[in-house]
């Protein structure tokens, strides 16, 4: 199997001696989940080589907890001047200045941890001169963790600290829209 996938991705004649260009692909979309409907960014830099991209990507996710994703981005562009292409992304989410929820109302301490990111979807690409605007859609899941501590009441201080670990799994579609700088 992977060496079908070797043979495809490195597979070229002769005639068809091209370099891997630097590539840049900026994005901002919707994100729709259970939980409402949020904005996010993203910034992915990498190579492309023929039909075939690979490349590192950031962004900032507000859907319910804010976070910044860090994931390994792949794609392939089937087509020649306005492209269909399938991508995918995998990484980690680190979270941002997030603070409990009104799912907790008495808390004294917190703490969030990131978790897995993923994303995977298809889009079209309008081939432009050295720039083609993309539009996308997909799906997304984020993880996200959270330790929250809250005080007992006690009649002699220090009062003990209780702890509940919440683990959130968010599921969710995107539509996304940018640009392909080459």
């Amino acid at each position: 199997m992977y060496t079908l996938v070797a043979m495809a991705i490195f597979s070229s004649s002769p005639a068809q001696k091209q370099k891997a260009k630097f590539n840049s692909i900026n994005t901002g979309g919707i994100i729709f989940g259970q939980s409402g409907t949020y904005g996010l960014f993203q910034s992915v830099n990498g190579l492309q080589y023929q039909k075939w991209f690979a490349g590192v990507g950031t962004g900032y996710d507000y859907h319910y907890y804010k976070s910044v994703p860090l994931f390994i981005d792949a794609r392939r562009y089937i087509g020649k001047e306005n492209q269909v292409f399938l991508y995918g992304d995998i990484g980690y989410n680190f979270p941002q200045d997030n603070k409990p929820g009104r799912e907790i109302f008495s808390y004294s301490s917190y703490h969030f941890s990131g978790g897995v990111y993923t994303d995977i979807g298809a889009g079209y690409g309008i081939k432009l001169i050295n720039t083609s605007v993309l539009i996308s859609g997909g799906y997304s899941y984020k993880n996200i963790r959270s330790r929250i501590g809250a005080v007992s009441p006690c009649l002699v201080p220090p009062c003990p600290e209780n702890f509940s670990d919440y683990n959130y799994g968010f599921n969710r579609l995107l539509l996304k829209a940018g640009i392909s700088l080459r």
